[in-house]
């Protein structure tokens, strides 16, 4: 049985929600991620900020037909454009699971729990496709087979 532990990002970078929200994207650009957990000074949850959020963010100023350039104010702070609530999952949570509840919700991250809810990872709908891409280039069929079939393997 596939879990969410074995799937998950556990290298996981965290945010401030008073932090600026152009930080957020710098890390994003840097760290090559699509989502930041929020956490307050106690190191609870209290949102998540994805790159979809870091653009609503975004001032597009148009300098000519060709050229933009892309303006964040200084003053956006991540906590104005971060969600909540925040789907989580536990690290056991099996991956047929953790699928349904990405579609369902239409979200792309969850944000892992241990036992005692402290943060251990995130798991994406990139974990996700990678892990269903490699369990088909195990598959010594040929037979043609939907994401259906594979997650309910599992």
């Amino acid at each position: 049985m596939e879990i969410t532990r074995n799937l998950m990002s556990a290298k996981l970078i965290t945010m401030k929600p008073e932090d600026s929200i152009i930080d957020a994207h710098l890390t994003m650009k840097e760290k090559e991620i699509r989502h930041i957990p929020i956490i307050n000074k106690e190191n609870q949850l209290v949102g998540i900020v994805s790159s979809r959020d870091v653009q609503k963010a975004m001032i597009i100023k148009k300098l000519n037909e060709f050229n933009n350039e892309i303006i964040i104010p200084s003053d956006y702070k991540i906590q104005d454009f971060m969600n909540w609530p925040v789907v989580t999952v536990r690290e056991n949570t099996h991956i047929k699971l953790v699928a349904e509840i990405l579609l369902t919700e239409k979200i792309s991250s969850l944000v892992v729990l241990d036992e005692k809810s402290n943060i251990t990872g995130i798991v994406t709908t990139t974990d996700i496709l990678t892990y269903v891409i490699k369990m088909i280039e195990d598959q010594t069929s040929s037979t043609h087979l939907t994401l259906a079939y594979y997650l309910s393997k599992q």
